[in-house]
């Protein structure tokens, strides 16, 4: 069943279902709950297919090659995710080598075609139906070319590429933008008949991750070996910290041999009025200050008002709030 009318962009009938009767709900969600295995094993098996075509083991490819990849997930219009990848064949000491034994790009746009053909993932569904996870004939694999200007504009072709796919959400395949912890907040939501049916499907086979119409991976996805990684970057922001706020440096001289903990996430530090806060307030209730106690209440908010405030960037607000550098 397929509808031959071509449809205008922003028509609101893009990615619904021809017949929800004969729609299968219940395996889009689980093809979106278990893409992330699919993709593993995918990963696995692509070095046995690049050797068989190479005509040499697992092992000896190993030695002049290296698979490096970054993978995009997106959302299609009708909820269904589905994969960009960028796959390199690196040398044995990385991206700046050249890989040995035969391997070339064509080769591995042959072997990707044949890792799609054959690898599955069997799932047991909510109600113990089990179905087999594949990936879909629609494989297109594409070489990617130096730019003739150099290295840089290849790269930042590369990264658009991802870029553009990295973008959409959930959200462009009807899904929600947060995650739903009531049942019912399905039934009330402003979605597409078609979005709510998925939803449904993806509630009961994990809750957590139904505003994600099932989807429970990340957007992306990569090899350690592609491209830096995220400890790098860490290591880089908390250096770029240090030399930015002096402050930090002059807390970490003060402690006691290297004993510094610096979190980097908030936590909940708690809520209402400090000590000096609750006095002041008390002191202003209506129904207990007279003539007398009004000069009490004045010299307490004056008080108040000389007391050093902790800022932002005082040790005090860095270990009430968990800030990090």
């Amino acid at each position: 069943m397929n509808c031959l009318e071509r449809h205008a962009e922003g028509d609101p009938r893009i990615g619904q279902a021809l017949c929800p009767a004969c729609y299968d709900y219940e395996a889009a969600a689980l093809w979106n709950a278990n893409l992330g295995a699919l993709w593993r094993r995918t990963i696995t098996y692509l070095p046995r297919e690049l050797a068989a075509l190479s005509g040499m083991s697992v092992a000896a490819l190993r030695t002049g090659v290296r698979i490096a990849y970054a993978k995009v997930a997106e959302f299609q219009a009708r909820g269904s995710v589905h994969v960009h990848a960028v796959i390199r064949l690196d040398g044995p000491d990385g991206p700046d080598t050249a890989p040995t034994g035969g391997a070339t790009a064509q080769r591995l746009a042959g072997a990707v075609a044949r890792t799609a053909a054959r690898v599955a993932v069997t799932v047991a569904g909510p109600g113990g139906r089990e179905l087999m996870i594949r990936w879909g004939s629609q494989i297109d694999a594409r070489l990617i070319t130096r730019s003739p200007d150099g290295g840089e504009g290849h790269g930042a072709g590369v990264a658009g590429y991802l870029a553009k796919y990295a973008t959409k959400d959930a959200t462009s395949g009807g899904g929600l933008d947060r995650r739903i912890r009531v049942e019912g907040v399905i039934e009330q939501a402003e979605l597409s008949d078609h979005a709510r049916a998925l939803m449904r499907s993806a509630w009961t086979i994990s809750p957590r991750w139904a505003h994600n119409l099932g989807f429970r991976g990340h957007f992306l996805t990569k090899a350690r070996r592609y491209s830096v990684t995220f400890a790098a970057l860490r290591a880089v922001r908390a250096n770029y910290r240090a030399q930015a706020d002096p402050w930090l440096a002059a807390i970490r001289a003060r402690a006691i041999g290297d004993q510094v903990v610096i979190r980097r996430s908030f936590h909940y530090a708690g809520s209402g009025l400090s000590p000096v806060e609750r006095a002041v307030a008390a002191s202003f209730r209506v129904s207990e200050v007279g003539a007398k106690d009004s000069l009490t209440a004045w010299g307490n908010a004056q008080t108040f008002a000389s007391t050093p405030r902790p800022t932002a960037r005082s040790p005090w607000a860095l270990r009430a709030h968990g800030s990090a550098p």
